[in-house]
């Protein structure tokens, strides 16, 4: 397999609890690795598990990927791992391919370890039982704002599907955790709609991950429409207009395309009254749907407008030119913006390799950006000291790829070392203000990643470092409050000036 800098680029995330102390070893030259397994990107339950057996073991490994994540181990270590894993799969249930030899095996999980019921009630009926009380997995996750939101239009729970997950957490102790399919429908006959819902939960109810969703209307199209505009309460007041009307105090919500010429990128607007707007750039891989949990609460709280986009290529965006590079996704973000009247006064806020990019926007834009909120940002400092070759080595690469994402994937690893030059030897201006947030467990060497952080706010005169203690890579989603939070201080400040 052919092996590029995917690792940060497509959000990885080495250790997988929320609250695990582990980092990344590497006592073994990073040269000497050999790729062991994969693991679905959203199955944090095995990427916690697999580490921790390795570990158990002796054997030291790295976890990285997007929307499948490959483990990989020193090459004297190889065949153990192999062995290993092959053991435990006797004992534990999980979905993980081995690549032993040059050939594939995938261990899936029978259907019959599934448990169903059907309890035909309505959710507010459901957590009233004691058997989903909130100490439980599934009364925890009945209590969700994931379930919740989609409850106002589909009320009844119909059916939920179980599965007892078994892992050892990051400390290395046996631990219980569930994988769930919820079916909530209209009406407990499931006649109108419905949609179905698939998390993974555990640590007591206090780690959620949704793995996928899709929903269902019956009848003829124009009875489907009819009965959307009836039954679904979760666009009351967010009506998807082109040009709303709004009053100055209202927030509007719209989901719509623009045109930027080349092609069309997805953008999702909170929209008020504001001289300024605030840009959410999302990681490698990932869209605008990584911030939808924290969007319209932090235009309600700051009285700016908001704006999420799917870049080129990912989420719901059309791919554009085959050539397409770091600076031409500037460009477009510019032209996506000016298509829209967004002219100046811009609060940037960008996750991983969109902080990337929101370094590079800033340094072609400076006049046009307010602030920077930089939430573990992959950068040019890190990449010179660890080294390029050093993350070619661990990283996988699409070898074919025939959907947008791994296209889009595969064009923004090859054009990475273009866009380092452009950044290499230049620092953010001093006049803008600047917060980052690093987190506590790095994804790679902790002592080079936070050095490198510290180096990048000291140039701004109003600058803050933010350790997020407990919390991986993926802070955005282990702790949207405190990203939530930071960026509402620093637009606060921004206005006060």
């Amino acid at each position: 397999m052919k092996h590029f800098l995917i690792a940060i680029l497509l959000c990885v995330i080495t250790t997988s609890g929320a609250n695990s102390k582990e980092t990344i070893s590497t006592n073994e030259p990073i040269d000497d690795w050999s790729f062991v397994a994969t693991v679905g990107g959203v199955d944090r339950i095995t990427h916690t598990h697999v580490q921790s057996l390795l570990k158990r073991h002796g054997i030291e490994c790295l976890i990285e990927g997007s929307v499948v994540y490959g483990i990989s181990v020193p090459k004297k270590n190889y065949d153990r791992a192999i062995e290993v894993i092959k053991e435990d799969l006797k004992i534990h249930q999980y979905i993980i391919t081995l690549h032993a030899e040059g050939n594939d095996i995938t261990h899936a999980i029978p259907e019959k370890m599934w448990r169903k019921s059907t309890p035909k009630k309505t959710h507010q009926e459901l957590i009233g039982l004691e058997l989903y009380g909130p100490t439980t997995d599934i009364g925890a996750l009945l209590r969700s704002p994931e379930v919740r939101k989609e409850i106002v239009t589909f009320p009844h729970v119909v059916c939920i599907k179980s599965l007892e997950r078994r892992y050892l957490n990051s400390g290395g102790q046996e631990r219980i955790g569930h994988e769930f399919e919820i079916e909530l429908a209209v009406k407990s006959d499931e006649e109108i709609g419905g949609k179905r819902l698939r998390f993974q939960v555990w640590n007591n109810g206090k780690q959620i991950q949704s793995l996928g969703a899709n929903e269902w209307w019956h009848g003829e199209p124009n009875v489907v429409a009819a009965n959307q505009r009836k039954y679904d309460k979760r666009k009351e007041n967010t009506e998807q207009t082109d040009q709303p009307d709004k009053k100055s105090s209202e927030i509007v919500k719209t989901d719509k395309f623009v045109n930027i010429g080349t092609h069309k990128l997805r953008v999702v607007l909170s929209d008020i009254t504001s001289e300024y707007t605030i840009i959410l750039e999302s990681g490698g891989g990932k869209y605008s749907d990584a911030y939808q949990e924290i969007q319209d609460t932090l235009a309600k709280l700051t009285g700016i407008r908001v704006m999420s986009y799917d870049r080129s290529g990912f989420g719901q965006s059309e791919l554009g030119p085959d050539d397409l590079n770091a600076a031409d996704e500037i460009d477009a973000l510019m032209k996506c913006l000016e298509v829209q009247g967004f002219k100046n006064k811009f609060i940037l806020v960008g996750h991983s390799y969109g902080g990337f990019l929101i370094q590079l926007f800033t340094l072609q834009y400076p006049e046009l950006v307010s602030g920077l909120v930089l939430i573990d940002p992959m950068n040019v400092k890190f990449v010179d000291r660890f080294g390029l070759d050093n993350l070619n080595a661990v990283t996988p690469y699409f070898e074919n790829p025939t959907k947008n994402h791994e296209k889009a994937g595969n064009r923004m690893v090859d054009f990475f070392p273009e866009a380092l030059n452009t950044m290499r030897g230049k620092e953010l201006p001093k006049q803008i203000p600047v917060i980052l947030i690093t987190a506590g467990n790095a994804p790679f060497s902790k002592d080079v990643w936070r050095k490198c952080h510290e180096e990048m706010v000291m140039n701004s005169e109003k600058h803050k470092l933010i350790i997020a203690e407990g919390n991986n890579h993926d802070i955005l989603e282990e702790n949207p409050e405190l990203v939530l939070n930071t960026i509402i201080e620093l637009s606060n400040y921004i206005k006060s000036e």
